[in-house]
């Protein structure tokens, strides 16, 4: 062989090798820009289709292995002219690696393209429930300030407070209804607050001892089918469930007392552990909450200690709601 020959020969074929792995090399630098755009922003999915996206990245790399293929059947053809056949393989393969990638990169792109999309509605809706949720709670806090304003001796009348950084609804309220009948609205929702709050009183003043740990074994022992002679020890598998039973009623429902319905307490700080946190016995932990509810504090031990309607209410009201919060609550 000539050795200008073969000298030609390996030229072309380095030339090949650095031609496509350039091109390569280019191609995976501009999507890799494009998935970090779309990853630290997520902007990137609202002007730039998903759609429009999947379609360039995987047409651009179809090009690209096309072009490399028909390069290098070129290479094999005309410079390596006894090696014709080299050319025409790397031709097809290349041709049937273009096809089949295409289809395999359109769906993983559009996979990702979907988990990040859904990533972003997520956080976007987290953010509008959680401006929701605090503009409903300035709301309420601004209208118990006015309210005390309002029913002082001496007191405030309406028109002489300025109502410039109060919420919009409750100026709409005030502009609609009229003075007096906003100012009555406030003098009763007061009272109610105050009702409330005194029995909201009771119920973080509950004693351990006598009320918040009994009324917690005695659900406990009724939701596992035990005898009210029975005891629980400590070294009993049982014992994590009265334990988590006992943590509910002292923790959770006292610190969710204040909060707003829409946003209580995380359960899963406690979580379910009876009988393994992997695999929870949810029908038990509901029997033992509703036991609690509907039976317990019907009876004397709760009529000593819940010394108003409003906090045997109340606390019927967050009993319910942690019910609520186990039924959905979502075991990892």
């Amino acid at each position: 062989m000539n050795p200008k020959t073969s000298k030609v020969k390996h030229l072309s074929k380095l030339l090949s090798l650095i031609l496509s792995k350039s091109l390569s090399g280019w191609a995976f630098k501009i999507l890799r820009h494009r998935f970090r755009q779309t990853e630290n922003t997520g902007a990137e999915l609202h002007t730039y289709s998903k759609e429009r996206f999947i379609f360039d990245a995987s047409n651009f790399v179809f090009l690209l292995l096309i072009t490399t293929s028909i390069i290098s059947f070129l290479i094999g053809q005309y410079v390596l002219k006894n090696e014709g056949d080299l050319g025409n393989w790397n031709l097809l393969i290349g041709l049937i690696l273009s096809v089949s990638l295409h289809d395999i990169l359109k769906g993983t792109l559009e996979s990702y393209n979907n988990l990040l999309l859904e990533s972003v509605e997520t956080e976007n809706a987290r953010k509008v429930n959680s401006t929701s949720i605090s503009n409903e709670e300035n709301t309420k806090k601004q209208r118990y300030f006015l309210a005390y304003l309002v029913t002082g001796n001496p007191k405030f009348e309406i028109a002489e407070l300025k109502f410039i950084d109060i919420e919009d609804p409750i100026r709409k309220e005030r502009d609609s209804i009229g003075i007096n009948l906003f100012e009555e609205n406030l003098s009763k929702e007061f009272d109610d607050e105050i009702t409330l709050r005194k029995a909201r009183y009771i119920l973080i003043n509950l004693p351990d001892k006598d009320f918040l740990q009994p009324i917690a074994l005695k659900a406990s022992m009724h939701a596992l089918g035990k005898s009210n002679q029975s005891k629980i020890r400590k070294d009993h598998p049982e014992y994590k469930f009265f334990k988590d039973i006992y943590a509910y009623m002292k923790a959770w429902v006292m610190c969710s007392l204040d909060c707003s319905p829409n946003n209580p307490m995380p359960i899963s700080v406690i979580g379910l552990n009876y009988p393994s946190p992997q695999t929870p016995n949810k029908q038990l932990y509901k029997v033992a909450i509703k036991y609690i509810r509907n039976i317990l504090l019907e009876g004397p031990k709760a009529q000593t200690f819940l010394k108003t309607p409003e906090a045997k209410q109340e606390l019927k009201r967050c009993l319910s709601l942690l019910l609520d919060e186990i039924e959905n609550l979502k075991i990892k």
